[in-house]
């Protein structure tokens, strides 16, 4: 990033958010910014769990490669959707106890959805994986994220049925479903539910 001196200090970047008392930086916002995976692997996106103090992280729409974020043990929201992240859903994520928001839509990911080894205590309150290559059934376990409140999973290769443990999720308002090959209909009583899709 042009502003990105070495010779400044950096919570005065573009993108870069400090804390106002420890100085220590706490959000990165670079949203769109082409950086087109500048960020070489033994700096950038890989020394990133360096940043201990940070909960907040965007860097969609840069077509970056993925790398393991897990050791970010505080970060509460993270985007990187429109990127060049493919395999299977990175479930080290999900081990990040303060994580309240996981959006990766317009990516590459693939492979089966897998929950077991993630926090029965997760804080998670929005999960985005829309447009993506997922596929197989939705797992049971999506009912061990009890706090969700927004799901979208639309457009992905998901098959069978929508499995009735999100009718544990009574928190939920906005289910996002649609253009995958799911059939029967959500299960119990969501009484916060207002959008279906």
């Amino acid at each position: 990033m042009s502003s990105w001196n070495k010779t400044s200090d950096c919570c005065s970047w573009e993108g870069v958010k400090c804390d106002a008392r420890s100085g220590e930086v706490i959000s990165l916002y670079l949203d769109n910014v082409f950086l087109n995976n500048t960020l070489k692997p033994n700096s950038g996106l890989s020394s990133l769990g360096n940043l201990s103090h940070l909960t907040y992280l965007e860097f969609s729409y840069n077509e970056l490669l993925p790398t393991d974020m897990s050791r970010l043990q505080n970060l509460e929201v993270i985007f990187v959707s429109g990127n060049s992240f493919s395999g299977p859903f990175p479930t080290s994520l999900l081990t990040i106890p303060s994580l309240q928001v996981v959006g990766i839509m317009r990516n590459q990911f693939n492979g089966s959805l897998e929950f077991r080894n993630t926090s029965s205590s997760s804080r998670l309150l929005g999960l985005f994986i829309a447009y993506n290559n997922f596929d197989g059934p939705i797992p049971e376990s999506i009912s061990k994220f009890k706090n969700l409140v927004t799901v979208d999973f639309n457009f992905n290769n998901f098959i069978g049925s929508i499995p009735t443990s999100i009718s544990q999720l009574v928190k939920l308002s906005y289910l996002v479903l649609s253009n995958n090959k799911l059939d029967g209909k959500v299960p119990g009583c969501l009484s916060r539910l207002a959008v279906l899709k």
